[in-house]
């Protein structure tokens, strides 16, 4: 089990946003995420920032936040 407590209470850098995609996608449908957040969801894309983006194997861009949003 993974214990995420304060989400994004600190807006969350390119790296850390990459980092914690690839961990959450590891952990999806196979093992307990729990997210603690001290905002609402809408508040997490002023939280990431709608610059970082996921580039998948066919080339499209998606932007990280909808990505994770996704797997939680």
């Amino acid at each position: 089990m993974l214990i995420l407590d304060e989400f994004l209470l600190y807006n969350a850098t390119e790296e850390e946003q990459q980092l914690l995609l690839k961990v959450m996608e590891r952990r999806v449908e196979r093992t307990t995420t729990i997210v603690c957040p001290q905002y609402d969801t809408e508040g997490w894309i002023e939280r990431f920032g709608e610059s970082a983006v996921s580039i998948h194997s066919g080339g499209s861009q998606t932007p990280i936040y909808s990505r994770l949003l996704q797997n939680i």
